[in-house]
């Protein structure tokens, strides 16, 4: 089952479901164009948690945002196009790529058994709800001020770390003495 190569993740849930006619914008397909479509509005929140040692959850930031997209049913009933497509829409609704496998699945799925019941009704435009919830959980900041490792030399291994990942120097530069720079001359 798809499930065992894309297991849900705790922190983050995406539902889809068939919505009424009423988020379907005003001349959302041209007329001359006769093709069926889905109607998607991807409702997605983002938010950020910290916890502490007694389990204690704070939200830090939630952010709400929404997008409709009209698209070609057949395009996202199309194995070899439907994850691309849905892929497209999620980064426009800034869903990181490390959590989309999950979510794309969950909405092909919804969409391809939409799609079926959709055209047995034979329908013009198909809409559909996506809700999506990202969380993202950071430890307190205040319970790790004491956890940092000192070096040898009483420096913060953190800080040695952050300055070596952004290329700044870590060695302390100490200025050649006068017997050094001599004995390099001769």
């Amino acid at each position: 089952m798809a499930w065992e190569c894309y297991p849900p993740s705790p922190h983050h849930t995406c539902d889809a479901w068939q919505a009424d006619d009423s988020i379907i914008p005003i001349d959302a397909i041209p007329p001359d164009d006769s093709g069926p479509y889905f109607c998607i509005k991807i409702v997605t929140m983002f938010s950020t948690h910290t916890g502490s040692e007694d389990g204690e959850i704070n939200t830090i930031e939630s952010v709400v945002r929404a997008k409709t997209f009209m698209v070609p049913i057949e395009q996202l009933v199309d194995n070899n196009t439907s994850w691309l497509a849905i892929s497209d829409m999620l980064t426009t609704v800034d869903i990181p790529i490390s959590v989309q496998p999950n979510i794309i699945y969950r909405i092909d799925e919804g969409l391809a058994s939409m799609a079926c019941a959709g055209r047995t009704a034979v329908v013009r435009v198909l809409p559909v709800i996506v809700s999506i919830h990202v969380q993202d959980y950071i430890e307190d900041e205040d319970e790790d001020e004491d956890d940092h490792d000192e070096g040898a030399d009483g420096s913060d291994v953190l800080e040695l770390v952050l300055r070596e990942s952004m290329g700044e120097n870590t060695v302390p530069q100490v200025p050649a003495s006068v017997a050094a720079v001599e004995a390099l001359e001769t």
